[in-house]
């Protein structure tokens, strides 16, 4: 059979590398996003046209589909029922336990490296509370889940950790544990003073996702040499300081809210994907199965890796390695209309670039919120499906909802020295101004923490 007969010249169907190409990028990136309003109208547009063709045959499949009726509605009723039952389990259940948001108060002299935000993150590393699938759908029960936050306010930098109240007792041990020269105290839920989507604000919120799969790491504080003790003044270089530099240099009437919402990784409910091994796995299988083969003499080839593969091969490897949480990562910034800076938008777009390598990983705007709506202008005429888009992600926030309803975003998982990179105490080399500190005390841990 000749090439012809295949659809093109190397054999292949017609614009086969188009497609794979797509996919591709489409698998690497943060997918192809398709509102669903979108597919309403296709689907309503297909129908009249289907219907101006041939509307006898289009009055049968109507007539064909009613007569199915008492079998499709049925099982539709059946399944929102169920999910409804066990939405309504799981808020009931949460309900039941009570919250509580702590103040991190950092001290002027830490010298921690991040390394101890790790330790700390794998102390925290608790997958169990969800019991069998029976606890799960029938009590309700949930995974503890925590949001590390930083909020600025006119320029004042405070951090924060929201948990619940059953589990206060070990996350405070734990951060006290690493940091003992912290201070923790209840605090008031900042995000409930201020309401940014409603009143006189202009808002700006969006998500992260990853640029590749996640067992390729972003760039930690590892290769930022952030994991030795002995380094000198000078030769200290935070990523974090970038993020928290730019939050304190905000002005009158902004605001900036950053929320780290984690839960320990249980490696049987990653949103219907292979869990991070089997990923990594399959990863450097391909990398391997693309190594360059040499051959001497005519003997027989072996394949060789590249350094850069090799790099990439040693980094997933390393990654996956270690202990792994659920993530969702939330950025809003919100000012009066007068003081709002367009800039802090592309700011917050750009706020993770930092941990970004072109050869692992980086994070990047997922499609959603605010960045649904910044490529053309009749997206949202009228602004009415961002205003309340914009109502719901404050809500969200609110809740710190990122794993159940009313909420299921879409999250990534990390490793602990991926987490603590995005997340840790500022050292002493950190000089932002509207970062608050408290004076450096030589007192002990308090000794009789919440239950």
């Amino acid at each position: 059979m000749s090439d012809a007969g295949h659809g093109g010249g190397d054999g292949k169907l017609p614009f086969l590398h188009s497609i794979e190409h797509f996919v591709e990028q489409t698998n690497e990136g943060a997918g192809v996003y398709i509102p669903g309003w979108g597919l309403m109208w296709a689907f309503a547009i297909l129908i009249f046209g289907f219907f101006a063709i041939a509307p006898i045959q289009t009055m049968l499949n109507f007539e064909f589909l009613f007569f199915l009726a008492p079998v499709w509605l049925t099982f539709l009723i059946v399944r929102w029922a169920i999910f409804s039952f066990v939405k309504w389990r799981r808020t009931d259940w949460s309900a039941e336990h009570k919250w509580v948001l702590l103040e991190i108060r950092i001290p002027h002299d830490n010298i921690r490296t991040p390394a101890a935000m790790e330790a700390f993150f794998h102390s925290l590393h608790i997958p169990a509370g969800q019991g069998t699938w029976y606890k799960r759908h029938v009590f309700g029960r949930t995974r503890d889940w925590w949001s590390f936050e930083v909020c600025s306010a006119e320029g004042k930098i405070r951090f924060y950790v929201w948990t619940r109240e059953r589990i206060r007792r070990a996350t405070e041990s734990f951060l006290y544990a690493q940091y003992p020269n912290i201070e923790i105290i209840e605090a008031e839920d900042y995000s409930r003073l201020i309401n940014p989507s409603h009143g006189n604000w202009s808002m700006f919120a969006c998500e992260y996702t990853f640029t590749k799969p996640s067992p390729y790491p972003i760039k930690t504080y590892v290769q930022y040499g952030l994991d030795r003790n002995d380094l000198k003044e000078g030769h200290f270089v935070d990523p974090f300081a970038n993020v928290i530099e730019l939050l304190g240099a905000l002005g009158k009437d902004e605001h900036y809210w950053f929320q780290i919402v984690c839960r320990a990784t249980r490696h049987d409910t990653q949103q219907g994907k292979p869990d991070i091994k089997t990923q990594a796995k399959q990863l450097i299988d391909k990398l391997r199965a693309q190594s360059i083969e040499y051959g001497h003499g005519g003997h027989a080839q072996f394949p060789i890796a590249s350094p850069g593969m090799l790099m990439q091969m040693e980094a997933i490897e390393r990654n996956v390695g270690k202990l792994t949480y659920d993530v969702g990562i939330r950025s809003i910034y919100f000012a009066r209309p007068d003081k709002y800076v367009g800039m802090m938008a592309g700011m917050a777009v750009q706020l993770m670039k930092v941990y970004n390598s072109e050869m692992f990983n980086g994070l990047v705007p997922a499609p959603l919120w605010s960045e649904k709506f910044n490529d053309y202008p009749w997206e949202d005429i009228g602004g009415k499906r961002q205003a309340r888009e914009m109502h719901e992600v404050v809500e969200f926030y609110r809740r710190r909802a990122y794993f159940h309803p009313p909420y299921k975003g879409p999250w990534l998982v990390m490793s602990t020295e991926e987490l603590a990179t995005i997340f840790h105490i500022p050292t002493r080399h950190v000089q932002t101004p509207g970062l608050e500190r408290i004076q450096s005390t030589s007192a002990k841990p308090p000794t009789n923490l919440p239950v």
